[in-house]
């Protein structure tokens, strides 16, 4: 009798055993394909169908690769459609769909699992070979009406935790396995803002002349303006603007509503650069924040940003907004690469960042007013502007917790002409690039800090240090109190302010750029001159890039 008992248990066991193996659902065709493009290459595409309505809708998908990374990118999940149309395919009982960015062309990854609402969908074979890497990507749709309560999406593979879920750190580490954040969809807001005339009058000893005036102001585009004056463009939330003082003050919250955080995503988030919201999904910042120390693209998958922020590590910070970058584009008269024949140079040291979604501005959320006084920089010859940042301080902290301001004086073109070696490049170069990504070529970071800083004409710039000459151009100008305080690595992109009593508002004029090495310190030397983009000789570009 026990022998027959024993004999039922394992044919149900058996067929057990087959009914698992034949209800399994592989992720090819059923929920995963393919996808090539000609410009982008092969993606995948994810089709959930009949997902339901009114509950956050989270997603994981694992990858298996047969390759070691040769970089911290591990791709990116994300929406086939804008938020919107995704939430009406779901009401309408159409197939939710997601776009996979793989981390190389080639190999091709295989989907080994897909996850939805902790729910296993399907599965997939592994890789083979003698390495393989496993990557698990998130994304969580919130239904409208719900508030993302925080950016931590947890994963659903326990060991795999993910990056915000610990404090953000600067050291690397090589884990195993390198998920990456998900970060919650933004809701939809309005239009472009207005762009306010600033009022700004040349001292009498900067008078330009007649002939100079002719192209004192410049319009703005109507076809991108869509709001009135009374749009809340460039005006800062703090009452105590105006007793800045030069070295590094710092600021409060809600002062800089538009200064933007830029991240890198590596394992951990890492401070890229800052940048300036100019509309509610277009952020200007400098170009050279889009390149690696060799020079290479940054893909945007492998970038994000927070707007609103004032901790720059607190990731849950109340009334800030973690967003997602579509893209950039720079300038196309930027030269990223240094040649035989070719020196770093400031000009079209310049970017606009798209992002994925529409950012709703609030108290702690608004754009800069763009420039549309005089283009003249003879106009704004001594004038003192503000810069804020996170960068890194006089102690040699690397970055800041909070930002700070500086002031700084545009000075004369002429008032400004030490040179460095770049052990990247193996050649001598008078400047340091502002960005951490680019090694040895760092500027001094306000971090979060407020610096006024004043505007120099070109003669005093290149009288001040030779090199100056090879760095500037007539679309870039030189700023500073030459006093040690001022902007450096980690403050790239941040705006050089112009604050006009007439209207109260703020007005970006310039795009740090770079500043000259201390040799002593292997830092920024702000006891020279920083050099920035003069954004008002941008203006049609940037018009163009926020108008699309």
């Amino acid at each position: 009798m026990l022998g027959v008992v024993i004999k039922t248990v394992l044919l149900v066991y058996s067929l057990q055993l087959f009914v698992d193996a034949t209800d399994q659902t592989f992720c090819i065709p059923d929920y995963f394909r393919y996808v090539k493009n000609v410009q982008l290459g092969i993606s995948g595409r994810i089709e959930i169908p009949s997902p339901p309505e009114g509950v956050p809708l989270q997603i994981s998908t694992k990858l298996s690769i047969a390759v070691v990374l040769p970089t911290k990118y591990v791709g990116r999940l994300e929406l086939a459609q804008s938020k919107e149309q995704s939430i009406k395919a779901i009401q309408q009982g159409r197939p939710l769909k997601y776009n996979i960015h793989f981390p190389l062309p080639q190999p091709i990854p295989s989907v080994t699992g897909i996850w939805f609402n902790n729910v296993l969908m399907c599965t997939g074979p592994r890789a083979t070979g003698q390495i393989v890497t496993s990557i698990i990507l998130n994304h969580t749709l919130y239904p409208p009406g719900m508030l993302a309560v925080s950016l931590d999406d947890r994963n659903i593979i326990s060991n795999l935790p993910n990056i915000v879920d610990t404090p953000l750190q600067y050291d690397d580490f090589q884990p195993t396995q390198t998920p990456t954040p998900t970060r919650p969809n933004l809701p939809v807001r309005p239009f472009p803002p207005v762009r306010p005339i600033p009022t700004v009058q040349p001292t009498p000893s900067d008078q330009p002349t007649s002939s100079v005036e002719s192209e004192s102001r410049v319009q703005p585009n109507p076809s991108v303006i869509d709001y009135q004056i009374t749009q809340q463009c460039g005006r800062s939330n703090s009452t105590k603007i105006n007793r800045l003082i030069a070295g590094g003050v710092k600021s409060s919250s809600g002062q800089w509503p538009w200064l933007v955080a830029i991240y890198i995503i590596e394992y951990k988030y890492k401070l890229q650069c800052a940048g300036s919201l100019v509309t509610n999904t277009h952020i200007i910042t400098a170009a050279h924040c889009f390149y690696q120390s060799d020079q290479t693209a940054i893909p945007a998958g492998a970038m994000a940003v927070a707007l609103g922020r004032y901790q720059l590590l607190n990731f849950h910070e109340k009334g800030s907004v973690n967003a997602d970058v579509a893209e950039y584009r720079i300038h196309p008269d930027y030269k990223s690469q240094v040649t035989s024949e070719s020196t770093i140079s400031a000009d079209s040291d310049l970017a606009v960042l798209v992002l994925r979604e529409r950012v709703e501005y609030s108290g702690l959320i608004k754009p800069i007013c763009l420039w549309s006084g005089p283009i003249d920089l003879s106009y704004v010859v001594g004038k003192v502007g503000t810069v804020v940042g996170w960068g890194r301080d006089e102690n040699g902290n690397q970055y800041l917790q909070e930002p700070r301001m500086i002031n700084a004086r545009i000075a004369n073109p002429k008032e400004s002409l030490v040179e460095l070696t770049n052990p990247s490049l193996g050649r001598l170069f008078s400047v340091l690039m502002t960005p951490p990504i680019v090694p040895d070529l760092g500027v001094n970071t306000a971090a979060r800090s407020t610096t006024k800083k004043s505007v120099v004409g070109s003669e005093t710039c290149l009288r001040s240090q030779s090199k100056f000459v090879d760095i500037t151009s007539s679309r870039t100008f030189c700023a500073g109190m030459r006093d040690g305080n001022g902007p450096c690595n980690g403050d790239s992109g941040s705006a050089f302010m112009l604050y006009d009593s007439e209207t109260d508002r703020f007005y970006i004029r310039g795009v740090i750029s770079l500043s000259l090495l201390d040799k002593s310190i292997m830092s920024c030397d702000l006891r020279q001159f920083v050099v920035y983009v003069d954004v008002a000789k941008y203006l049609d570009w940037i018009y163009e890039q926020i108008s699309t």
